[in-house]
């Protein structure tokens, strides 16, 4: 279900911020290894560095919440949150079986994953 803006949160959030979290929610409709994805990714990094600068000692309240689900012989099923979340798969099976020659950017992908995995905290 999309999000939706109040006037309240509108006249609260600078024109970046919604345009942030109009990048994002459209983010969540895509495959993180297309195209437009890593695009539109690229421009909400750029305006949350954006906003960082106006802001810089104030704490921004449109963090959106990175969440890595790591899975090994298993499927995923779905997730569910509310609020804009920043999710990624790491399917450790898919990165055994990935032929390193021929998706030498799928396997990236995935040891990037992998490394971004133990910079953040474990909830489970």
């Amino acid at each position: 279900m999309p999000f939706r803006w109040t006037a309240k949160a509108l006249k609260s959030k600078s024109d970046d911020e919604v345009l942030k979290a109009i990048l994002v929610g459209k983010m969540t409709t895509l495959n993180p290894r297309s195209p437009l994805y890593r695009r539109l990714q690229r421009i909400a990094n750029v305006i949350e560095t954006k906003i960082a600068d106006e802001k810089e000692s104030e704490a921004i309240a449109t963090v959106i919440p990175r969440v890595i689900v790591r899975i090994e012989g298993g499927n995923f099923q779905g997730a569910s949150a509310n609020m804009f979340v920043d999710l990624s798969i790491l399917d450790i099976d898919n990165m055994e079986a990935c032929d390193p020659v021929r998706y030498e950017w799928e396997l990236g992908y995935y040891r990037r994953l992998e490394r971004e995995v133990e910079t953040l905290f474990a909830i489970h």
